[in-house]
């Protein structure tokens, strides 16, 4: 069973208008004999859900909080947004964000 570990609120674009969600990543769990996994949730971006894999906990962490940046930086479609007013396409480590 998975368990959110950490959240991240953020505005998608839709249309003209913002909405509020967020991105959830759950907490490490044993993939296989030798690695962790965390699965990743863009809630309302369903296609950008992964399940991310690293060596062990704090790598599968670090490993998903990089999928995550990787996704609200480059994404179009939809933008994600970290405020009303500042998007987070082309933001980078840094940027501060993340």
């Amino acid at each position: 069973m998975s368990q959110c570990f950490i959240e991240l609120s953020i505005f998608l674009k839709n249309g003209k208008s913002l909405e509020r969600t967020s991105i959830r990543i759950d907490k490490p769990i044993r993939f296989g004999e030798n690695l962790m996994s965390c699965k990743v949730s863009f809630l309302g971006s369903e296609k950008y859900d992964a399940i991310i894999k690293g060596a062990d906990e704090f790598n599968a962490v670090e490993s998903a909080l990089s999928y995550v940046r990787a996704i609200c930086s480059n994404s179009e479609d939809p933008e994600f947004f970290i405020s009303e007013s500042e998007s987070m396409k082309g933001f980078h480590k840094e940027s501060g964000w993340m």
